[in-house]
């Protein structure tokens, strides 16, 4: 991520020139959520490959929403995000976990706004811009 994101630069920052004097002032600081984001990508083994992944059909057309699977651990994760940064947007699905490989438990991880409690049927309304981080594990392969 380049120097200044976090902090919604206009100008390009230079990799080696750049010195504090050439940042911008700006009332935008989005470092503490980069942070939460690195965590979550840090501690999920999902989110540390190129692995399997698919985007699922979705009835609202503004919202995505994103399989991944993990082929060094059995992690598993779907993300569901409102891709219109101005306005809420609605998400349904009788059962989550018809959306995963795995019919275990799933775990809120997201950034901001985590759930406890993951009801099914899942309803939803994702604020403007929301995303929804949701992991589990797959079951074990036995080798009987």
């Amino acid at each position: 991520m380049p120097a200044g994101f976090e902090f919604g630069f206009r100008k390009r920052m230079h990799v080696v020139k750049s010195r504090p004097d050439d940042w911008e002032e700006t009332d935008i600081d989005i470092s503490s959520f980069i942070k939460k984001v690195n965590i979550i990508k840090e501690k999920y083994t999902v989110f540390h490959e190129e692995s399997p992944a698919e985007i699922l059909q979705c009835d609202n057309p503004h919202i995505l929403l994103f399989w991944k699977a993990s082929t060094h651990s059995r992690d598993e994760a779907l993300l569901i995000l409102n891709k219109d940064i101005y306005h809420n947007q609605s998400f349904f699905t009788d059962r989550l976990c018809d959306l995963m490989q795995s019919k275990a438990q799933l775990f809120d991880v997201s950034p901001e706004h985590a759930m406890e409690y993951i009801p099914e049927p899942f309803a939803y309304d994702l604020r403007p811009g929301q995303g929804i981080v949701l992991v589990t594990a797959r079951d074990a392969v036995s080798e009987d």
